[in-house]
């Protein structure tokens, strides 16, 4: 019989390089970004190692908040599978402890958006374990293997989108890096603008300053952007976490737009991240966006959010 406990006792170190053995690790699973939940929302979190037989196969993350008796808990992408292709019992075990430690019998309500692709048998797992669905659209996204090489990658850009990458390279455009405060707060200027002027949400500003701030050595979220001459005409803010990283903002102006300076600004950071060690590059949300899904990626839904109660 396959014993399933999840073990609280964890300190950075351990977290940090279990995180870095996670194959597609999620960025809401890691370490900063639990300190910027905590730093920004006032939240609490929590972390833990599921264990099967005592032996590791997830970690997992959890921020909450008390309410008079009850207490309000957020999974978010978790948890992240330490071992490849965890069996339909490991997935059911491993949720099982997370029910139970997070049910209405301890006083809580779970909210999660589990770390599992969409598909029947995953549904089935959660619905015998009373988690109930929420109406909610599913995340969709694709990973980009940086692992392949340029030439592939290339080579395999949608055709529409590899010849407004060749235009772009045409204009004399130029791609900086950059890990100046100020120019974090540019960005964050242009991307608050450009959202209210198009009326969307998109990522809390506070949130943002906060998993700014909280860069450390594996887990660097920077600033990067495209200038036409003296014009900083796109700019883009990548986070990475263990082996991957992703795009947080991406912002462009009418004259960006015009040099197909989205183009450019993206596959440089995809070049860039490949040549700071990343092995996969999420694109983030996909939906209803062809212009990220013309690079080359493996695409992916995850099965979308329920409540545990």
């Amino acid at each position: 019989m396959q014993i399933y406990k999840i073990n609280f006792n964890i300190h950075y170190q351990q977290w940090s390089q279990i995180f870095l053995s996670v194959s597609k690790p999620t960025l809401t699973q890691s370490w900063n970004y639990g300190e910027a939940k905590v730093k920004a929302q006032n939240w609490k979190v929590l972390r833990g190692i599921i264990t099967e037989n005592e032996k590791p196969i997830a970690l997992i993350q959890a921020w909450y908040k008390n309410f008079l008796f009850f207490k309000l808990v957020r999974v978010s992408y978790g948890p992240l599978w330490i071992i490849d292709h965890p069996s339909l019992e490991q997935i059911k075990g491993a949720f099982r402890e997370i029910k139970k430690k997070w049910g209405l019998k301890k006083l809580s309500v779970l909210s999660i958006a589990p770390n599992l692709e969409n598909s029947f048998d995953h549904n089935k797992i959660l619905t015998e374990l009373c988690f109930y669905k929420r109406k909610s659209r599913a995340y969709e996204s694709g990973w980009i293997d940086l692992k392949q090489s340029i030439v592939y990658l290339r080579a395999k850009l949608r055709g529409n989108w590899r010849n407004q990458l060749c235009l772009s390279e045409k204009k004399g455009l130029t791609f900086q890096v950059s890990n100046n405060i100020v120019d974090f707060q540019w960005l964050i200027c242009c991307f608050n603008y450009f959202r209210k002027k198009k009326n969307f949400y998109g990522h809390s500003i506070e949130l943002l300053d906060a998993l700014y701030q909280e860069s450390q050595n594996n887990y660097k979220t920077e600033v990067m952007f495209v200038s036409s001459g003296n014009e900083r005409v796109a700019g883009i803010l990548l986070a990475d976490y263990g082996s991957s990283c992703i795009p947080l903002i991406i912002w462009l102006n009418d004259n960006g737009r015009k040099l197909n300076a989205g183009n450019f600004l993206l596959w440089n950071s995809v070049l860039y991240a490949k040549s700071k060690g990343c092995l996969w590059f999420d694109l983030g949300s996909t939906y209803n966006n062809t212009f990220k899904t013309g690079l080359p990626h493996i695409p992916f839904q995850l099965i979308g959010e329920y409540y545990g109660l």
